[in-house]
This record gives C-alpha cells, structure tokens and sequence, in this order.
C-alpha cells in the first residue's frame, strides 16, 4: 500500500465514529493546509466564534483541548508531520513543527523556512558543554559538606562524599 491509500484508510477509519473535538480539528487541518499547532488552535476559536450562540462549543478551545487531538490523528497517519520550520508569529521569531492531512500537495505559507538539521545538531551540542562543564567541576570540587547524625541526643558532625559546586 502507497502512503496516501494508507492515509485514506485512515481517514475513513476516523471518520466513521468521529469525535466531535476530534472531527472539528481534521477538518480545520484540512481546510488550513500546512500549518501549526497555534495557528489550529487560533483558528478553532475564531470559527467558533462565528456561530450562533446556540451552535457553539461548549467551552472554548484552549491548548489542552486542541493539540492532544492534532497527535491523535498524527498517531492514526491521518495527519503527517511536515518537519520543523522558523518564522514570525505574533511578532516573535519562533520555530513549530508544520503538520498536514495526509496527501496534501499545498505548500508551507510565505515566511516560514524550512529549519535545516545542523541548526537542531547546535542546541543539542549546547546540552553537551553542559554536561561535560559540570563533569568538570565534580572533579574539581574538593570542599566536602558536613551532615550530623544524634548520638545519645547531641549532633555529632560526620564527613559525607557530597560535594559543592562553585559555578
């Protein structure tokens, strides 16, 4: 089987005992295209507010309603995950994770660039000096805290092998 027939099985699958949540954010997915886990979330509550009073969601959509819905579907290979991009959003420089329905040719939006994989290599290599700093100092540390324990209801001091660090 070819991805998109698995993804139309997939599809269907959902669609034939939708969630209500479930069904209202495949079908935002569908009619956005590429996009991210905000900009779903800002456009449920914005298509919610556009119905009658009466026609409206219970509660409104925060981010606890929404994404867990966006990574089921992802887990049902309904929704595909595009891969990691940069851009502005709401006046910040961010990065998200894009995702799209199955079989959508639609490309990402103006603005977003595709994050290329040695920038992720340079965040994880700054977790390294991390480690290998306070590698060092466990080495270099020599000064030993003092613990007590109660002998016959008095503190007595006791050396430990805890060490304190001087960043």
């Amino acid at each position: 089987m070819t991805v998109t027939e698995t993804s139309k099985e997939a599809y269907e699958r959902v669609m034939a005992h939708p969630d209500r949540d479930l069904a209202e954010v495949l079908a935002m997915i569908e009619e956005l295209g590429p996009c991210h886990n905000n900009r779903i979330l800002e456009a449920l509550q914005q298509a919610d507010k556009q119905r009658p009073r009466k026609k409206r969601r219970g509660c409104v959509w925060v981010s606890n309603n929404c994404w867990p819905r966006v990574t089921d579907l992802m887990m049902l290979r309904v929704v595909v995950n595009m891969g990691q991009y940069r851009g502005v959003w709401e006046g910040r420089n961010v990065s998200f994770n894009f995702r799209r329905v199955g079989g959508d040719g639609r490309p990402v939006p103006p603005g977003w660039v595709k994050v290329p994989p040695q920038f992720r290599s340079k965040l994880t290599r700054g977790s390294q000096e991390i480690s290998d700093k306070l590698a060092m100092a466990a080495s270099a540390a020599g000064r030993k805290l003092r613990e007590f324990r109660r002998v016959k209801g008095r503190k007595v001091p006791e050396k430990t092998d805890q060490y304190v660090f001087n960043w």
